[in-house]
């Protein structure tokens, strides 16, 4: 290890202390002692002569030095006075840095995420490094193997903390985020599309919601209908376009209002698409 590791180590380790004194009861403060612990180890065993495998024939494996890729990972984006700021941060990760601070602390309680040591007692990866590995995976659709470089992850373990990153990310923010739209909910999504000329309209097509009521021309209606394309079938709840009207006409001033109101959700749909390629 050169001067310059040996500095970036001890500002690293600083740090460590500081976070580990300040989150001691906090979850992640058994983290970062373990960390802490892995470190000054490491820099122990520099010195030390690389020893092959014991059985001939046998492949020794990669020395990897995981904390070394959580060192760089750690002092790019998370150190107190980091090497990429909030706004790097939020283009390459398509969030803000606080959002995914949030997301490890609620994935540290799963136990695959966990910081632990492996088999022969060496420290594995972080909470953190799980998580980023996941993330860059999802936003850039690229391989499992090319985060061997950096982060210090072969491909097989890459692959599977993105499977279960989104596995636990539907676990844990799934009853909140992800469920069925509730009274409250369809009550605001009926007043936001009353207000661009569409009462009842419920938006999608995906999923269930309660019953409605509402009024258009003197009727009174308790069921919800959804804007759709002409490739759905012709039932009462799915209300579609009208082809080639009449210019100036209301079945044209509809036929615009209609897909406006649909390319509210398909640029919804872009945007995510655009945060997130393997969509």
């Amino acid at each position: 290890m050169d001067s310059d590791d040996e500095d970036v180590m001890a500002v690293l380790m600083d740090e460590e202390l500081a976070i580990a004194a300040a989150t001691r009861d906090a979850a992640g403060g058994d983290e970062h002692l373990a960390i802490l612990v892995s470190l000054l180890a490491m820099i122990a065993e520099e010195d030390k002569p690389i020893i092959g495998g014991s059985a001939p024939g046998h492949h020794k494996s990669k020395p990897r030095k995981r904390m070394k890729g959580y060192c760089m990972l750690y002092a790019d984006y998370f150190a107190d006075d980091p090497l990429h700021g909030d706004t790097v941060f939020r283009r390459r990760f398509r969030m803000s840095r606080k959002l995914f601070l949030k997301i490890v602390e609620n994935l540290r309680e799963i136990d695959y995420f966990k910081l632990k040591r492996d088999a022969v007692g060496d420290l594995g990866f972080s909470t953190i490094q799980k998580c980023i590995v996941a993330l860059r995976m999802l936003t850039y659709k690229i391989a499992g193997d090319t985060q061997d470089d950096y982060l210090r992850m072969a491909e097989s373990t890459a692959i599977d903390c993105m499977y279960r990153f989104c596995r636990a990310i539907v676990a844990v923010f799934g009853e909140t985020y992800l469920r069925t739209p509730n009274v409250a909910d369809t009550a605001q999504i009926l007043a936001q599309n009353a207000e661009i000329g569409f009462p009842g309209m419920l938006g999608s097509i995906d999923g269930n919601a309660p019953p409605v009521q509402f009024e258009i021309n003197g009727y009174q209606y308790d069921k919800g209908y959804y804007l759709a394309y002409g490739i759905y079938p012709r039932w009462s709840t799915f209300v579609k376009t009208i082809s080639n009207p009449v210019p100036g006409g209301k079945k044209a001033w509809f036929a615009q209002m209609k897909e406006a109101a649909r390319k509210d959700v398909e640029r919804a749909f872009g945007v995510l698409q655009a945060r997130f390629v393997i969509v």
